[in-house]
């Protein structure tokens, strides 16, 4: 039997795995840097195409509300650290096929954006620990990571005045971004 196809795949995973942790190391460095966030104009329809290409399975399971010309004025290299990480986390921990839901909203003077997905009974984060450097949580120790994203995520958030928080529902894992107006 070939094997071909399957080690082609296992190493595409690899380079995947390796990639990611690359890119999270990267972004620790961003939160090390003492420059501060530039203030420009993202559009959120076209950050969510662009990174729907960094992240395939995505366009498939993602539901949008009040997106409708929604433009921020954000760090735009910070904004798609943060933005990609929450996504590619919601991709990774919840159900295939489940839904991926990204709703904005403008709440007193910040941009509301809530990042949530379905979780498996015995996956749901540590509330106490989940921005914690290296934390992983229960689900995530069967993939591979560095427990840097969310760390690295909610810091930026604050960099640029905003903040991430993690409010889960009753049936969802939900992360809170807010972004000053």
């Amino acid at each position: 039997q070939d094997k071909t196809p399957r080690m082609l795949q296992q190493a595409g995973q690899a380079v995947q795995e390796v990639k990611s942790i690359v890119d999270q190391s990267l972004s620790l460095a961003h939160i090390t840097l003492e420059r501060e966030p530039v203030r420009q104009a993202v559009n959120m329809a076209d950050f969510l195409a662009e990174v729907s290409d960094a992240l395939p399975d995505l366009p498939d399971r993602l539901h949008t509300e009040g997106l409708d010309g929604v433009t921020v004025h954000a760090d735009a290299l910070w904004f798609k650290i943060v933005g990609q990480n929450l996504l590619a986390n919601a991709l990774r921990y919840s159900p295939p096929q489940s839904t991926i839901e990204w709703v904005a909203g403008r709440q007193g003077g910040h941009w509301r954006i809530e990042v949530s997905n379905a979780v498996a009974h015995d996956a749901w984060p540590d509330t106490q620990r989940v921005f914690d450097q290296f934390y992983r949580g229960p689900s995530a120790l069967r993939t591979s990571g560095t427990g840097l994203g969310l760390y690295v995520s909610r810091h930026l958030a604050r960099r640029m005045g905003g903040d991430l928080l993690y409010e889960p529902t009753s049936d969802r894992v939900r992360f809170t971004w807010l972004i000053p107006v």
